[in-house]
């Protein structure tokens, strides 16, 4: 089990905040620092082949593989495979903070992506996730240089709901996008940024939804967003993976959806792992595929109707777990095996120490892994 401990303050995460690094590149392109899968698809995909190998223009949706990062205050997540130019949707759902979130998915959350999240009220997780983040990427046809569009969609999910302040709501519906050229990479940075005037069921803005949120608390008529807090791209290179048939070679892809989320934004405290529910669904959010993250067993077709989707009743996980970054030898758990694995490569000058991912074994890693060893996770 992991130790839990007060994590790193808010103010010193965002301080760190920013849309780019140096050992990731958010370009739809798996980087190395990404390190081994932590899942790959077993199911050939019911959602059409694609067949095209151009990064816009895509035939068919698959999710073939997942792999996470942390570093420093972000998390990096990359999602391989390909998301149907036709606005389909690959959703991704995150349960960060111990104690809250939803484990059926209400249907008083946000209006957001056409009222992206209560069109799938009813869902039901495995018992033991909820999830406390929303994010709902799509792409396709569009009027600008590239030709197709990308929008990203985000909102905070809350244990009872979208947070209200008697009939006005203080969560915000957060949404980004444009050409994928204009566009490269897709951030939430600016500019529409509502005020709560007073009596508005919904507020719109360009910025990540949570941190935007909490400065309506401070003042509803003076919100403050922040730039760089959450991003990502989609390249729908991949034509192999799996197709409508067969499974090929999931675990090879190196190329999909790639975000880019400041861990402050998250909530995450550093105590515990992070969970990830992640799907691909039809252009409405009404219509679920068998392209699901932790796998649906052996024979399954698309789930269709997400609001009558009970994950906890079949078998095996689905969802996907991000290790702690503690946990150094993945064994589920933080001790004095992980410390002792990291300080013998750190010792021995050996690569595989390089905590932070910047190209060099040396001090910066030490400290950064003996940080996160404190806290537990």
């Amino acid at each position: 089990m992991m130790k839990l401990q007060n994590g790193l303050t808010a103010l010193a995460l965002v301080a760190l905040a920013g849309q780019a690094s140096a050992q990731i590149t958010i370009d739809g392109v798996k980087d190395a620092a990404y390190g081994d899968n932590l899942w790959v698809q077993t199911l050939p995909t019911q959602f059409g082949d694609n067949v095209e190998g151009d990064r816009d223009l895509c035939t068919g949706s698959e999710f073939d593989n997942f792999s996470a990062v942390i570093i420093d205050d972000q998390l990096y997540i990359f999602l391989g495979g390909n998301l149907e130019t036709n606005y389909n949707k690959w959703t991704i759902m995150l349960d960060c903070i111990p104690g809250e979130g939803q484990n059926v998915i209400r249907n008083n959350n946000v209006d957001v992506d056409y009222n992206g999240i209560n069109r799938i009220a009813g869902m039901k997780l495995d018992a033991d996730v909820a999830v406390d983040y929303w994010i709902n990427v799509t792409n396709g046809g569009g009027a600008g240089p590239s030709g197709f569009d990308m929008y990203i969609n985000a909102a905070t999910l809350r244990t009872d709901g979208a947070l209200f302040d008697d009939t006005s709501v203080l969560d915000y519906s957060a949404y980004i996008g444009g050409d994928k050229e204009d566009f490269n990479p897709l951030f939430f940075d600016g500019t529409r940024l509502d005020p709560q005037t007073g009596g508005l069921a919904a507020i719109y803005c360009n910025y990540a939804p949570r941190l935007a949120s909490e400065s309506l608390l401070v003042d509803p008529l003076n919100p403050v967003g922040i730039p760089g807090l959450l991003g990502g791209y989609i390249d729908n290179t991949n034509t192999d993976g799996v197709d409508g048939g067969n499974v090929n070679n999931p675990e090879a892809v190196t190329t999909g959806l790639e975000l880019q989320i400041s861990l402050t934004e998250l909530g995450w405290t550093g105590t515990n792992n992070i969970k990830v529910v992640a799907f691909i669904n039809g252009s409405g959010n009404d219509y679920l595929s068998n392209q699901v993250g932790g796998s649906l067993p052996e024979g399954y077709g698309n789930l269709g109707e997400p609001n009558l989707i009970d994950f906890s009743v079949i078998d095996g996980n689905q969802y996907i777990t991000i290790p702690c970054p503690a946990d150094f030898n993945r064994d589920g758990f933080v001790n004095a095996l992980d410390y002792d694995e990291f300080a013998s490569l750190f010792e021995a000058g050996d690569i595989g120490a390089d905590f932070n991912h910047d190209g060099f074994a040396n001090a910066l890693d030490y400290d950064a892994y003996a940080s996160h060893f404190e806290l537990g996770c």
